[in-house]
């Protein structure tokens, strides 16, 4: 068996550790939860809990799929919704510091944590972990 790049044992941890503490931090942001648990009625309610369940679902089966199953095109998707998702965070920076100066900065230092871990996927000894060799490639794969 091989032995796993040390920045992709990084980014596995890094990427779990910013998921549960976003799940820590989601009580910070009482106007989130105000909107869609206090306020809402109890099927709204089952949407928001059931779709919270199916994005922390989601990112757990990618974190997966990128440290363990060696998906390159995880990894890649990981890039691009990191990058992508940097001109809404600089939009709503105003809206989200003057709403609640103390979740808005949880909010921003998990991106940092996790456009870290996203990081550590293309330095160091992690893009070789996500190169197929054609000598370990099942017969028949055309490589």
């Amino acid at each position: 068996m091989e032995t796993r790049p040390k920045n992709v044992m990084r980014f596995e941890a890094l990427a779990y550790l910013a998921l549960l503490l976003t799940l820590a931090s989601a009580g910070l942001n009482r106007a989130t939860i105000g909107r869609h648990w206090l306020e809402g009625d109890f099927p709204a309610k089952l949407i928001y809990v059931f779709g919270l369940l199916l994005v922390f679902g989601v990112q757990v089966v990618l974190i997966w799929l990128i440290a363990r199953g060696r998906a390159n095109w995880a990894r890649w998707l990981g890039l691009v919704l990191t990058v992508g998702a940097v001109p809404q965070l600089v939009l709503d920076a105003g809206t989200r510091f003057r709403a609640d100066a103390l979740a808005a900065t949880a909010y921003y230092l998990l991106f940092v944590l996790w456009a870290t871990a996203i990081t550590l996927l293309f330095t160091g000894d992690a893009p070789a972990w996500f190169k197929r060799d054609a000598s370990n490639a099942p017969p028949g794969d055309g490589k």
